[in-house]
């Protein structure tokens, strides 16, 4: 007991101390923004702020002066200055419409996240752009409309894979799970999953992390093990037990890093998993009933605790449904009863027709239990009522089941047409480019067969001139020897001729001694 007092004692000091700080910041802030600093200032300095993990009742705020700031500023300003401001105001449109978001106003929230989407598209912030398409998927989901959910989804994850963005297109791969999920494409919604649990890891998202083993654990724990080979139960088995350890995983990481609003949603999940299928890890089939139980009205209560200090009204109101069908189940029906009553309460301010639905459903069964026939037939009609418009009596449900196929067969075909023309113009370009190099191999070959051949020719020429010359040597060597025999022939005969000569008489003498003898 004095322990327990020591810690109410602690948590209503930590309150305080913390309430003190927040309107020590505040101040700071208000005489900030009444000061001469430059707008630029002001603007960084509120969005720092607000990201700093303000309550969900303070932030929006804070908010809203941003939007009117950097609104006014851009107003005035020009060029890149003015830039800058569209820049802040469009991140702040786009909290704002997160805000409607949380709180169930799906209508506001696309409103706002259309105006942050003009001003992204007018100045080409392209990591905006893909957020924004997000957002704007995740709200259409929310309305039912899945086909434009889906054309968002893919919008965005085509801007992603262009920039590189791994962080986003992780968040796509998540969210398009989800659909498959809700599809009953259990397997193909696990590879996306997969696809997103990749990323988020490589790049140490803890708190996307943390959603997507949520959302993995929902596909175990309902379907059971959908890789499994053995018997039907044998896979329900060992999907829950798969579930059952994604889910504390996640509550670990998001506890880890105080992201209140996760954590809660991890809580009320991990609630309703033990009163659905108990505690598998338990032997004792009674014990494990009853464990399993009080397991999940702690985490029940502990999460509805965290979404009422955060101010999240859409948890809120599923805290108090599980709630009341918790205490139904246990038989418990003046807490029941209780929880039931807050829960349509809030739905009702909230006005979306499924919480009102949800509510109206779980009272109906709470009364009827109570032997409270009219309020139990008033809510049973309210439910019905509100069934029909939310879904148009089935038809409507079938209608955008099919209208999701089609749209995505058109992506499956589009993205095939485009790889199909990719694969052309790649096909096209190899061919080029194995023509360009076939042709450089052929100019090659032909440079090295001319070389060769002018190679050749000058060998050859190089031998007839060697052969011509050789010629000509042995043409002048046979010229000398027969100008040195014929010298040698005259000089014979000249040598001859004047030994001859002189044994002859001389012609005078003759001439002198034939004329005395005549």
């Amino acid at each position: 007991m004095n322990l327990k007092r020591i810690n109410i004692a602690f948590i209503f000091f930590h309150f305080v101390v913390q309430l003190c700080a927040q309107k020590r910041a505040d101040d700071s802030i208000s005489r900030m923004l009444s000061s001469n600093i430059h707008d630029t200032l002001k603007c960084s300095s509120l969005l720092n702020y607000i990201e700093s993990g303000l309550e969900e009742t303070v932030w929006p705020i804070y908010n809203d002066k941003l939007i009117l700031l950097s609104k006014q500023a851009a107003q005035k300003s020009n060029g890149q200055l003015r830039r800058t401001y569209s820049d802040y105001l469009s991140v702040a449109l786009s909290n704002k419409g997160y805000h409607y978001n949380s709180l169930g106003d799906f209508a506001n929230a696309k409103k706002y996240y259309g105006f942050a989407l003009e001003i992204q598209k007018t100045y080409k912030f392209t990591s905006g752009i893909g957020s924004t398409y997000i957002n704007l998927g995740f709200a259409s989901k929310a309305e039912g409309n899945v086909p434009l959910a889906l054309e968002y989804y893919h919008s965005a994850l085509k801007i992603a894979i262009e920039q590189k963005d791994t962080n986003q297109a992780a968040t796509v791969y998540n969210n398009m799970a989800y659909i498959f999920n809700a599809e009953g494409e259990f397997l193909q919604a696990l590879t996306y999953y997969e696809r997103a649990l990749i990323l988020h890891t490589k790049k140490r998202n803890l708190s996307s992390l943390a959603t997507v083993l949520n959302n993995v654990s929902n596909i175990y724990s309902k379907r059971g093990d959908v890789y499994c080979k053995g018997t039907k139960e044998e896979c329900l088995a060992s999907g829950r037990k798969k579930a059952l350890l994604l889910l504390e995983r996640a509550i670990e990481i998001e506890d880890s890093i105080n992201n209140k609003v996760d954590l809660a949603g991890s809580l009320n999940v991990l609630a309703g998993f033990y009163d659905d299928f108990g505690d598998p890890r338990c032997s004792s089939e009674i014990n494990c009933i009853r464990t399993a139980r009080e397991k999940s009205l702690k985490l029940y209560e502990r999460a509805l605790a965290l979404r009422i200090e955060t101010n999240h009204t859409t948890g809120i109101v599923l805290s108090y449904h599980s709630l009341a069908k918790h205490m139904l189940l246990t038989n418990n029906l003046k807490e029941a009863q209780l929880y039931g009553e807050k829960c349509f309460d809030v739905a009702k301010k909230i006005g979306t027709p499924e919480f009102i639905s949800d509510a109206a459903k779980i009272l109906s069964e709470i009364y009827k239990k109570q032997k409270k026939y009219d309020e139990a037939l008033t809510m049973y009609e309210l439910f019905i009522q509100k069934a029909d418009s939310l879904s148009n009596n089935a038809s409507k449900k079938a209608a955008i089941k099919k209208g999701f196929q089609i749209e995505y067969e058109k992506k499956a075909a589009a993205d095939s047409i485009k790889v199909v023309e990719e694969k052309k113009v790649t096909d096209i370009r190899l061919r080029q480019e194995t023509n360009k190099r076939y042709f450089l191999y052929g100019s090659l070959g032909l440079t090295i067969l001319f070389a060769a051949f002018m190679v050749n020719r000058f060998r050859v020429t190089s031998k007839q001139k060697k052969l011509i010359e050789l010629q000509k040597k042995l043409v002048e060597d046979q010229k000398n020897m027969v100008d040195i025999k014929q010298k040698e022939i005259l000089d014979s005969i000249h040598y001859a001729k004047r030994i001859q000569t002189s044994l002859l008489p001389s012609e005078k003498y003759m001439a002198r001694f034939l004329k005395d003898k005549s």
